[in-house]
């Protein structure tokens, strides 16, 4: 897979990361020593930083040089990816992997269901994720019927 792919995907789940969040990403707004980004303009107006693991944060380190436009993600002759292409290129590598449902989207998803997993509590989700309001989070994480009536099961077994 070619790495700036990689690096995406990576963005993506280990950082709850837009498609379009991760296509703006800009050299300047990258920290190596801190290993942290700065998202800009995302989808609630609020910008926010990714902390990035040390694997991530080796893989920006080794593709930021090829950048022409200022743009972390870019194209092999270094400028910026379109959105489009991205999610056309994202969808073909999902479906190579044998998995034709999963999209470009549903990294995000995974990360929050991910930490949900981990028993990181959903405001902690929320903040990763970047979303306003903590129902927009719930939705990503499924929080339906089910896992509300084990809740009342619970507290109905409390004396």
């Amino acid at each position: 897979m070619d790495k700036r792919y990689r690096l995406a995907i990576e963005l993506m789940f280990k950082n709850g990361l837009r498609e379009d969040e991760v296509t703006s990403l800009m050299v300047k707004d990258y920290d190596a020593n801190q290993s942290t980004v700065i998202i800009r303009n995302p989808k609630n107006h609020s910008d926010r930083i990714a902390y990035l693991n040390s694997d991530t944060n080796a893989m920006v380190k080794d593709i930021i040089g090829d950048s022409k436009d200022g743009y972390i993600l870019h194209t092999r002759t270094g400028h910026r990816i379109l959105n489009s292409m991205f999610r056309r290129d994202i969808k073909t590598l999902c479906i190579k992997a044998g998995y034709p449902k999963l999209h470009a989207h549903s990294f995000r998803h995974g990360s929050a269901k991910y930490l949900l997993d981990h028993d990181v509590d959903i405001a902690t989700i929320q903040s990763h994720l970047g979303h306003k309001s903590i129902a927009t989070t719930q939705r990503y994480l499924h929080i339906g019927m089910k896992q509300k009536e084990l809740v009342r099961g619970l507290f109905d077994a409390v004396g």
